[in-house]
């Protein structure tokens, strides 16, 4: 949502949604509040959970909190997401918390308006176990990103997760403003799947068209900031795959599944569209460094 719309329509979502909640005041900390409020009104967290910066949980009450927008069951539950955390448990570690505040630091770096946005829509990360992915965002806890950990990764890996998860969270704003399917019940019906950008499979419409929007941000970011790897990371594929998929993604649901989405959501599709057809994919992987 950033690199492909810019952090002005990023701002005009979050204002719309914590406008009812300003009291007067529209600076980046009330629009923080005020977002919050709204996600109130959608998601059960208690009162006292608000914080003015990003907070990292470490209690148990907290996390077991938390992890309830992660593991409830959904009939999109295609990749038996709901059984993610099963035999898992808490993966917090000084040094998990260290790694993270050291790729924060490398993103604010990189693009400080990203990292502001960043700071300015996540309020929470929590670290927990996982056989089956490196973490992820629910649209159930909004403005939380869960982690599983950060050690095993590169740092290149570690920025690209996060910018990853941002994107899903921006996207449920954007979501949130101006709706981004004519029929909600479509989303259920698996005639209506769709093709997922990243994977590459056959999976419900709201998730394949999150991918779309993650992979266009991916390797916008790889393109402007970190260069593109050579072979696939850990955490994405490398560019040249990621592209590819990305448009045949992108075709397959303007040609086949354009009358189930708004125009909102066509929008979506050409910008991302248009983005990708201007990738070079020539900037060579760059050394990165916080410091």
């Amino acid at each position: 949502m950033f690199l492909t719309f810019g952090a002005t329509e990023v701002l005009r979502n979050q204002n719309i949604l914590a406008y009812p909640y300003l009291d007067g005041e529209n600076t980046l900390g009330s629009l923080r509040l005020g977002l919050w409020k709204h996600l109130q009104t959608i998601q059960t967290l208690p009162q006292d959970f608000y914080s003015d910066q990003l907070k990292i949980i470490q209690d148990e009450a907290s996390l077991r909190k938390l992890l309830e927008g992660f593991s409830s069951m959904s009939l999109l539950n295609d990749k038996r997401q709901s059984e993610t955390f099963a035999e898992s448990s808490a993966s917090y570690s000084e040094e998990n918390h260290t790694i993270f505040n050291r790729t924060l630091d490398a993103i604010e770096k990189i693009n400080p308006d990203l990292f502001k946005v960043f700071c300015n829509h996540i309020y929470y990360i929590f670290f927990f176990g996982s056989k089956t992915a490196y973490g992820g965002t629910s649209s159930k806890s909004i403005g939380t990103i869960w982690v599983r950990d950060l050690r095993s990764l590169s740092e290149r890996d570690r920025i690209e997760f996060f910018v990853h998860e941002l994107t899903h969270n921006l996207f449920f704003v954007d979501e949130r403003v101006h709706m981004h399917y004519k029929d909600y019940n479509d989303i259920f019906d698996r005639s209506a799947w769709s093709l997922s950008a990243i994977l590459g499979e056959t999976r419900p419409l709201d998730k394949c068209l999150h991918s779309i929007i993650v992979a266009t941000e991916v390797l916008n970011f790889r393109e402007r900031h970190l260069g593109h790897p050579k072979t696939t990371c850990l955490v994405h594929p490398d560019s040249i795959s990621m592209k590819r998929k990305t448009l045949e993604a992108i075709e397959f649901m303007q040609e086949e599944r354009g009358d189930l989405v708004t125009e909102r959501a066509h929008e979506i599709l050409a910008r991302s569209k248009k983005a990708i057809h201007e990738l070079k994919l020539s900037s060579p992987n760059r050394q990165i460094s916080a410091g």
